[in-house]
This record gives structure tokens, sequence and C-alpha cells, in this order.
């Protein structure tokens, strides 16, 4: 008898050609949903607003709400012990997936824009799996695209080790790739969006009288985050969330002094 069919992929996506509006995956857990394509949809349209005023433009993404932490589950169920080089492979899956998505996003607005892995570029960092450390960035590929009207996506998140093997850079490590390729190209100013309104005096969600700064020094940052904040680096604008459901709340700029 013919041997049996392979079985059905765990994870795709499903396009419908004659509407590209419902865009919907299937498999992890149905992590795409209606929800997710519109907050890529929202931030395709910030930039090309950004872009179409003048702006030369690199967007680096982090991976949807619930992603990693379902590739975690997968690993865990897969192999309690697991090689943590194999362990990045996996996790930087997530950001991977959002670069493309962006990419796609901003062209359908009519914009030319690429997706480039970290071992593309390439981000080179050390060999701490997991939570490795940026030694490097080569930025004259994207440099070159963007110079030719190009808008450049990026994934967070990942590097390449000296061993050509995929790494991850730890918690805020999408944030940390955005401030990394602002210096390296020595951009005017690196812009975080988030799903939060920016910076408190203190955590709002215990403080009912906390106060959102509007501008906040390096020195000020690093005070906070000592003390356990859960917020920035250094050359950042924390701008109005991204998520359609929140309104603008205007943003906090981070900066070397106030003035």
């Amino acid at each position: 008898p013919p041997p049996p069919p392979p079985p059905p992929p765990s994870f795709f996506f499903q396009a419908h050609p004659a509407n590209r509006d419902p865009l919907w995956s299937r498999g992890l857990g149905d992590v795409y949903k209606r929800q997710d394509i519109d907050c890529i949809k929202m931030a395709a349209k910030r930039v090309v607003a950004a872009y179409n005023s003048g702006n030369q433009m690199v967007v680096v993404v982090s991976a949807m709400a619930g992603v990693t932490n379902n590739l975690i589950e997968l690993t865990e169920q897969v192999n309690g012990i697991f090689d943590v080089r194999e362990y990045d492979v996996i996790l930087s899956s997530g950001e991977q997936t959002n670069a493309g998505l962006m990419a796609l996003a901003i062209q359908d607005l009519g914009i030319q824009a690429r997706s480039w892995l970290g071992w593309q570029l390439p981000i080179k960092t050390d060999s701490k799996y997991g939570r490795a450390r940026i030694t490097e960035i080569d930025i004259s590929e994207i440099k070159k695209r963007i110079e030719n009207n190009e808008v450049a996506i990026v994934p967070g998140f990942q590097g390449l080790s000296k061993e050509n093997r995929i790494t991850t850079l730890g918690r805020g490590g999408s944030d940390l790739t955005a401030v990394a390729i602002a210096g390296a190209l020595n951009a005017d100013r690196c812009e975080i969006y988030t799903d939060v309104d920016g910076i408190y005096t203190c955590d709002p969600r215990i403080v009912s009288k906390a106060k959102k700064l509007d501008k906040v020094t390096y020195e000020e940052m690093l005070e906070l985050a000592s003390q356990g904040a859960r917020v920035l680096l250094s050359l950042i604008h924390i701008s109005e969330p991204t998520r359609p459901e929140r309104s603008g709340g205007g943003g906090v700029w981070v900066v070397k002094k106030r003035g």
C-alpha cells in the first residue's frame, strides 16, 4: 500500500488572495490573532508616515506578545534539559516572523522595505547564549539600502556568535538592538513604541497618583532602573502605544540633560 500522507504542519499561515486583510496563523495556540495584525498594520502606518516626512528609517521589531512564551513551552516539552544554542535558535524565530510581517505591511502601503536577520548584517555578539552581549554591528549594507530610500526591518533580540551560531540578548533585547543600531548609524534619535504610555514616577498599577514624565535624563533613568524600574536604555524616546485599543499618551524623551 502507498505510504500515509505526511502530517499537517504544526504552524502555518493562511492568507486569502482575494482579500489580503484576513491574515491568520494556526498552531502554537493561535498565537497570531486579529489584534496582533492590527498592531502590525498600525506600526507600519507610523513608519510610513515618518518616511513620508523625509526620514530614513530602520525599524527594529520584537516578537508578538505571547509568542516567546509559547516557544519556551514547546522547547521544554521536547527536551527539559536543552542545548542553549538550539534554545536561542528557537526563541529568535518570534522576532524573525514579525520582521517579515512588518516588511510586508510596509510594502502594502507602497514603500520599499526589506527584512534583515541578525546574522545577515551581522550583529556580532559574544558566546553567552541566552544573554549575549553585542560586540559589533556591520551597518554597511542597511546603510546602502536606506540611502536608496528603502526601509530596513531588523528583528531585535538576536545576533551571531563567533562560532556562527544564533544568539539571543536576554530581557529587553529588542530595545537594546534598537539603541545599538541607532548608535552604529549615528541616528538623530531612537524611538521606542510599546504598549505602555511612558515612564512614571512610580508604578501606576500600584500607586494611583503616579505621574507620567515628559522628559527624563540618562542619570535619572539609570537611577530608576537601579531601583527596579522595568525601563530602558539611553538615546530613547518612549512614544505612545501601538495597540489599537489604547490612545496616544505623548511619550517620554530620555535625554542627556534637561534644557
